[in-house]
């Protein structure tokens, strides 16, 4: 029995596509227990090669931390697809289930409805606040060299975005001693329940790869790029695409550095006194 358990496992680190197909196809309940058996970091390559119904219903019919294990392991806006298609309780506990930033990033994506930009954004944008000396900012950019070759965002202590900064600023000690004195302020943005169809057609993008996405109360909630957008637009829908299909592509990856970006997010907001930062 060992031995075969064994065998499984390799099959399904091995060949995640080939046991996808064998899964999509089985009761929900028996794609949910061999999942489960695995470990998360096995589990999640073949569950995001399966296609969307398929893998949403094998979620539903898991244990919430064999769940959340999955959910946590893939972007908050795939997440929350999967999440849109549960019935209202287990959408509701397994949301709640999972650890910030996933939570809050989820809760976020999902109150955006799936045909908007908060549905395709990037939940852990580069962020400095606007206080931290350019010697602050140099120490935290060298632990995350992910955020070196793009616009970073700026931010105050509520979150609020307040601008957007890069290395040269950074490095331009003219400009003052703090990020927010080497920053160029009033950075635009996208809203965060905005349409695709309109933001698609903004004519930010004419001057601008990548652009943060606020809510109505300018707080910075994510990032979005100008390629993302105009490839996705048409595959966050309720249609049957299959989930890797949504996954982001290596040239997004390169600038979002994503596992890196959810922790550097989450290192940002230690930084700031207790009561202040904005998860």
């Amino acid at each position: 029995m060992e031995a075969g358990l064994r065998l499984l496992r390799r099959f399904l680190a091995e060949h995640p596509r080939e046991a996808a197909v064998a899964l999509e196809v089985s009761p929900s309940s028996e794609a949910a227990a061999v999942l489960s058996d695995q470990p998360p970091e096995i589990a999640v390559q073949v569950w995001k090669q399966m296609a969307i119904p398929a893998a949403a219903a094998a979620l539903g019919a898991m244990e919430v931390p064999s769940a959340v294990a999955l959910l946590c392991r893939i972007e908050a806006p795939l997440a929350a697809l999967m999440i849109f298609r549960q019935n209202l309780p287990v959408a509701r506990t397994l949301t709640q289930a999972c650890p910030d930033p996933w939570r809050t990033a989820i809760e976020r994506a999902c109150s955006a409805g799936p045909l908007s930009v908060g549905a395709l954004m990037h939940p852990a944008p580069p962020a400095l606040p606007a206080d931290w000396t350019a010697r602050q900012a140099g120490e935290f950019l060298t632990k995350h060299p992910e955020f070196l070759a793009f616009d970073i965002f700026v931010v105050d202590r509520s979150w609020h975005l307040v601008g957007r900064t890069d290395l040269f600023r950074l490095a331009n000690s003219a400009g003052g001693n703090t990020v927010g004195a080497r920053m160029q302020p009033s950075a635009p943005s996208l809203l965060l329940h905005s349409a695709v169809a309109a933001a698609r057609e903004d004519a930010l993008w004419r001057s601008n790869d990548v652009l943060p996405v606020t809510d109505a109360a300018g707080l910075l909630v994510g990032a979005l790029s100008h390629k993302r957008l105009r490839s996705k637009e048409d595959k966050v829908s309720d249609e049957p695409v299959e989930l890797r299909s949504l996954l982001i592509d290596a040239a997004e990856l390169a600038w979002t550095g994503f596992t890196g970006a959810v922790d550097a997010a989450a290192t940002v907001t230690r930084q700031f006194p207790s009561g202040e930062a904005r998860s």
